[in-house]
């Protein structure tokens, strides 16, 4: 199993290490990638401005290329409910 690249940021890590959608990563440092929670959970475990080792396949030929990890963008947030009781919030979605 590979963990299939869908979309890559140009100006990120990956787009700046020649990554492309459609890559398959199999492996980065050695390690296996499997799926996206092994993916993350390696990542999660790296520094800002490591260098990392990555093997990937792009139409059925192997490649390997270096990814240096860049801080990434505040893109996200994070969603949190603003009434401290459950109750209140039933409350007020069946009106």
């Amino acid at each position: 199993q590979t963990v299939k690249l869908t979309h890559v940021w140009n100006e990120q890590s990956a787009g700046q290490a020649g990554l492309a959608a459609g890559d398959e990563i199999i492996a980065l440092s050695g390690f296996k990638m499997a799926s996206v929670q092994a993916l993350e959970s390696y990542l999660a475990r790296q520094d800002i401005g490591d260098d990392i080792p990555c093997h990937y396949f792009r139409r059925d030929e192997l490649h390997e290329t270096v990814i240096h990890l860049y801080e990434p963008p505040c893109d996200r947030v994070l969603l949190e409910p603003a009434l401290k009781k459950p109750d209140e919030a039933l409350e007020w979605m069946s009106k």
